[in-house]
């Protein structure tokens, strides 16, 4: 009898290591990236394995799962993830973000992230690229500044950091962004007729 209590100790300490790199490995690689961006509304990870995508989708209840990738990097995987999203119940649209390094804002590829955000049918919506931490932040900082009014500089401090921050063109990006959506603004206050020449 000596014996076995002797070991047990050892028996639980290998038992909760265990379970910890189960745990870790759940959140670090499983569900890689994956946070809450605007509860209830937009998430956001980088790509998932299938089964995790699915889980994530039902427990989250997503109906969009917007995937930034290009054409290199989705391959055969894209089929998997539909197949996942679809049978959780939700649908997969593909907006192939450009290059991480640019930061122009004048895309129709953009255009078409702002009609996505834009329709309240997408929601919840599930925004994810390779790595989850470039194109990824450029579309969240599209809903934050267009569709939840916050200037850029407070989208990118919300936001999660993997690695040394937000790499500049992403930040240049962002302001970019920010002033595009105010002088549209102002261009379309200018273009409403005032008082005067309404009587």
């Amino acid at each position: 009898m000596p014996s076995r209590t002797k070991w047990l100790p050892i028996l639980l300490i290998l038992a909760l290591l265990s379970g910890g790199g189960w745990l870790a490995y759940q959140n670090k690689v499983r569900y890689k990236r994956f946070s809450i961006h605007d509860a209830g509304k937009v998430y956001r990870s980088s790509w998932l394995q299938p089964s995790a995508m699915g889980d994530v989708v039902t427990k989250y209840k997503i109906r969009t799962v917007l995937n930034l990738c290009d054409g290199d990097e989705k391959c055969r995987r894209i089929d998997d993830e539909r197949a996942a999203v679809e049978a959780a119940g939700g649908r997969v649209v593909e907006i192939a973000f450009p290059s991480n390094a640019t930061w122009h804002v004048e895309s129709p590829l953009f255009d078409e992230t702002e009609r996505l955000f834009a329709d309240p049918e997408s929601y919840p919506i599930l925004v994810h690229c390779f790595h989850g931490r470039e194109r990824t932040v450029k579309a969240l900082a599209i809903y934050d500044i267009q569709f939840r009014h916050m200037t850029a500089q407070a989208s990118l401090a919300a936001m999660p950091v993997w690695g040394n921050g937000h790499p500049w063109p992403i930040i240049a990006f962002a302001f970019n962004y920010e002033t595009k959506v105010r002088e549209h603004a102002v261009r379309a206050a200018c273009a409403q007729p005032s008082e005067v020449e309404r009587h």
